[in-house]
């Protein structure tokens, strides 16, 4: 009875000299206040326990662990009618003053660190009682939660990021948890270096624990209702254009470049072919070292692996025009050798024939000596000149030869063929087919990538 009196005494004295800071703290200190029991209790009513948060700035997301820095502002609303007619004004407690009140006990779920079970002397938090025993509470917390990243479409994706709260030693018949407002939250900074903040939502969820089959005495934990804030996250692409996707397009443009230089150097071809392709791999393992070891290609996967195999099958065209100059140059040796082979038999056949008509003009002299001797009965017969034939063939005109390819390909046909492409050799023209098949494929598939990914357009998930 003395104590409620004095309590009485106390609450005029306040009302009257505005000591109400004091005779509160003096009632919290008393004893008769238990801040290891929620409010209302003995009523058989959970404690409504309204929450809203304000979404300070956000710290360094990184991929590689999947987690992300949040800095916020978490608010309480909850009555507690032992405080209830107390003061006529609303006091407010800083610091170790609130560590007296009964507070929840918020706990993150996906948190890898965590302050909010920091003391009130070691953060930033205010409390507030009003005269009907409402309190606001608000305390800065910062939180390293856990972000499962989908990195299908990295460096073009939108990261849906969230933090769960709930009470860890409270269930739903003890605390209920709810927002405050269902509209989105206030977000301070929405600009990040590689990130832009589209928006954060609220979400409640109730999740049910089951019993402790383990312990001697099991027991059913019940359900606990916890609320969510999920956060969606732009990436910003100006980086990797400027760090990535540049350098590979000047990378790929410069392996065309041995589509320009002569098939005889075909050392400096594929030296220029070899290093594009060092330096293309060297970019993906510099990538992929940031991110994590993901079982799916992601989206600069695809453009670096297809600007590989551009880079790639320009070596290969160096290995096959070196290949067709050898085989050219075989050819033309062989061909030289042959015409070389009917040089020296065609004369031979001429000293043959000058043989063959020196011997006929002495032939023809020793007739001319014996014709001035009486003739026999049988030298009426005309004489046969046995070489006469093979001379008037050996001077014979020969026709006009014509080139193979003119029986082959037909002399229409490879005259017109010889006029469009000139007298290019097989890997000249290859070369030549390359400088414009390259570009213009190499081209066509930045235009259906950028236009996939800027869309947003799901082939492989």
């Amino acid at each position: 009875m003395w104590a409620y009196l004095s309590l009485l005494v106390t609450f005029l004295l306040c009302v009257k000299f505005g000591t109400c800071n004091k005779a509160l703290l003096a009632y919290l200190s008393s004893g008769q206040y238990d801040k290891t029991e929620r409010p209302g209790v003995g009523t058989g009513k959970p404690v409504e326990l309204g929450v809203d948060i304000h979404f300070d700035n956000f710290g360094r997301i990184e991929e590689m662990n999947m987690e992300v820095d949040v800095f916020l502002y978490m608010r309480y609303n909850w009555k507690d009618s032992r405080l209830a007619n107390f003061t006529d004004k609303t006091i407010t407690f800083t610091r170790g003053d609130i560590e007296k009140v009964w507070r929840p006990d918020t706990y993150c779920s996906n948190a890898r660190e965590s302050d909010l079970p920091l003391e009130e002397t070691k953060t930033h938090s205010m409390l507030r009682i009003d005269r009907n025993g409402s309190i606001y509470y608000s305390r800065s917390v910062h939180l390293v939660a856990a972000c499962l990243m989908n990195l299908r479409d990295f460096p073009m994706d939108i990261q849906n990021c969230s933090i769960t709260l709930g009470s860890y030693a409270y269930s739903d018949v003890d605390v209920l948890y709810h927002w405050i407002s269902q509209k989105e939250f206030s977000v301070g900074s929405r600009d990040m270096a590689q990130f832009y903040v589209l928006g954060a939502q609220p979400s409640t969820n109730l999740e049910f624990w089951p019993a402790d089959k383990t312990s001697t005495k099991p027991f059913d934990s019940g359900s606990y209702t916890t609320l969510t804030a999920h956060f969606q996250m732009e990436r910003r692409i100006g980086y990797f254009i400027i760090q990535l996707y540049l350098p590979c397009v000047f990378l790929v443009m410069l392996s065309w470049v041995v589509f320009w230089m002569s098939p005889e150097n075909s050392a400096d071809r594929l030296t220029v072919g070899i290093t594009t392709i060092l330096t293309i791999v060297f970019l993906l393992g510099y990538v992929n070292g940031m991110l994590p070891k993901v079982s799916y290609p992601k989206g600069v996967d695809w453009y670096l692996m297809t600007s590989f195999f551009f880079v790639f099958m320009s070596l290969v065209e160096c290995v096959v025009v070196d290949r067709l100059l050898l085989k050219r140059k075989s050819q033309e040796e062989k061909k030289k050798k042959k015409e070389q082979d009917t040089e020296e038999n065609s004369l031979a056949h001429d000293n043959c024939a000058i043989a063959v008509n020196d011997m006929t003009v002495k032939n023809d002299d020793t007739a001319t000596i014996e014709s001035e001797k009486p003739r026999s009965r049988d030298s009426k017969r005309s004489s046969p000149k046995p070489f006469e034939a093979f001379t008037k063939s050996s001077i014979a005109p020969t026709p006009e030869k014509k080139p193979l390819s003119y029986f082959k390909r037909g002399g229409t046909k490879t005259a017109i063929f010889h006029k469009m492409c000139g007298n290019m050799t097989s890997e000249h023209r290859l070369d030549k087919t390359c400088r414009f098949l390259f570009p213009v494929c190499y081209l066509m598939y930045n235009a259906v990538y950028w236009f996939v990914y800027l869309s947003g357009i799901s082939i492989l998930n």
